[in-house]
């Protein structure tokens, strides 16, 4: 009898811990809902985690999935959307402006031959940030050339360079800046054998991809629930385990220069431009084995980020990061007109 006594004790006392946990888990995300809600970004565990958590797992809107931005394209899937369109997030309220030579900007001295266009994806198009505080914008005052700016959210480079030849932006520029991502890997490998010529999606496509944005919110809250319950705490343990945060080294980009070198050659309309590539990854993680080169017409620079540069929450740069790659651009596009005016001296 004594020994039941002590086991119903026990068990009674887990029972308890377990109501105690379970409480304090779900009052965690409501807080950290409620503070999403309101955007406010808690830079503390365990409410930090459960923010990302819900963010990237229901609470995100993403820019491509919204009708009001987009137009289908069937050799793009989609394309942005001429006028205006708001993109709304936890840690911005923005307003994106297109026309047909892309993200829209002040673009002094319109039809100089040394123009510039920048490609890429959500960073060069400007997830996040306003028509002028883009890297493009900024740069574009810095030098007083028009910088066009045809980033669009998710695309690799394939369909970035695809673009850019069917713009009528190629004809204006003389240098053609690449922003390069690791998610770029995927589409880069699966395009290399493609024809340019052949569409690859159909009406349908565009439909699913307008489809993706509805959410079961039943189970997106279940799922947040599960995260914090039986997740977190192990999440939470091995980042305090680990030397380095989550803002470390992790790709390696030998895998990665020759599908992109690949697409390249696609494109034999970019040979007589000069084409710089730098990259940027989600929340600035750093590529292995990335060393500033030359191929040719093709120059591959060194743009340093750091976590100050990103979204607290969203994995996209915010207003610094912008200024810190548009003033590194500016650095180097100096740097290489004084090359080149020593080198016609002599």
């Amino acid at each position: 009898m004594i020994g039941n006594s002590i086991l119903i004790r026990i068990v009674g006392a887990i029972v308890k811990i377990l109501i105690y946990y379970i409480s304090i888990c779900i009052l965690a995300n409501l807080i950290s809902l409620y503070s999403l809600k309101n955007s406010i970004t808690l830079a503390i565990e365990p409410f930090i985690s459960i923010q990302k958590y819900m963010y990237f797992n229901g609470i995100r809107e993403i820019w491509q999935y919204k009708k009001e931005c987009i137009n289908f394209n069937k050799f793009l899937w989609y394309e942005p959307k001429i006028g205006s369109c708001n993109f709304n997030n936890s840690e911005f309220n923005t307003s994106l402006n297109f026309d047909k030579y892309g993200r829209v900007s002040s673009r002094p001295n319109f039809f100089e031959k040394e123009s510039i266009v920048v490609i890429g994806d959500s960073h060069t198009m400007g997830w996040g940030v306003n028509d002028e505080e883009t890297f493009s914008a900024i740069l574009e005052k810095k030098i007083d050339r028009t910088v066009f700016n045809l980033g669009v959210s998710s695309y690799g480079t394939y369909r970035e360079l695809l673009r850019l030849e069917n713009s009528g932006v190629l004809n204006l520029v003389n240098t053609i800046i690449i922003q390069y991502c690791d998610n770029d890997l995927e589409e880069n490998v699966a395009r290399k054998y493609s024809d340019k010529e052949k569409p690859l999606y159909d009406i349908n496509s565009y439909k699913a991809l307008l489809e993706a944005s509805n959410i079961n919110e039943y189970q997106v809250i279940r799922k947040w629930v599960m995260y914090t319950i039986f997740e977190l705490p192990f999440n939470i343990i091995q980042n305090i385990l680990k030397k380095e945060n989550n803002y470390r080294n992790k790709n390696d980009f030998e895998s990665h220069i020759e599908p992109l070198i690949e697409i390249l050659k696609k494109f034999p309309s970019i040979r007589k431009k000069n084409v710089i590539i730098f990259y940027i990854n989600g929340e600035g993680v750093r590529f292995e084995n990335y060393k500033e080169k030359k191929l040719e017409n093709i120059k591959f620079i060194n743009i340093e980020t750091t976590k100050e540069d990103f979204f607290n929450i969203d994995d996209h740069l915010n207003t610094k990061g912008h200024m810190k790659i548009a003033e590194k651009i500016n650095t180097f596009l100096k740097e290489e007109a004084e090359l080149i005016g020593r080198l016609k001296d002599h």
